[in-house]
């Protein structure tokens, strides 16, 4: 077997290129970390934070809805009385149908398929709230 021997300027440059390489490799590492956090922080602030604000948009119009509804059968027979609460009524499902719609548009972006049925159900159940509060 073969002794190499090298000389103190090539083990000088030898240990340089190492350092350079493990820089080099901890640095694309870095990098492909850093795009992966842009990602995260795209979906969060431009889909997971609008999506919970129309959900707190849609809550808002329910109660809205039923504060109204339930002032005018408190207070109904008075005709004043009566078109301020439809009027408060119908703004609280205007409030309601521009949030789902706003959740359906995002929606298409959405990672987990369960989210999208469970939008679905909830566009159902506010279908049906709409109806029995018609009724009413």
């Amino acid at each position: 077997m073969k002794k190499i021997h090298l000389t103190i300027k090539h083990k000088l440059l030898l240990g340089f290129g190492a350092v350079l390489t493990i820089v080099g490799l901890v640095s694309i590492g870095n990098f492909i970390k850093m795009g992966n956090v842009s990602y995260v922080e795209h979906r969060l602030i431009r889909l997971r934070l609008p999506t919970v604000m129309a959900g707190q948009q849609l809550t808002d119009g329910i109660h809205l809805s039923l504060a109204g509804l339930r002032g005018y059968m408190i207070l109904g027979k008075d005709p004043d009385a009566a078109r301020k609460f439809k009027a408060e009524r119908q703004r609280g499902w205007d409030q309601i149908d521009a949030a789902l719609k706003k959740m359906k548009a995002f929606s298409v972006n959405w990672t987990d398929p369960i989210n999208v049925e469970m939008l679905e159900k909830m566009r159902r159940l506010v279908e049906e709230f709409r109806t029995t509060q018609q009724q009413v």
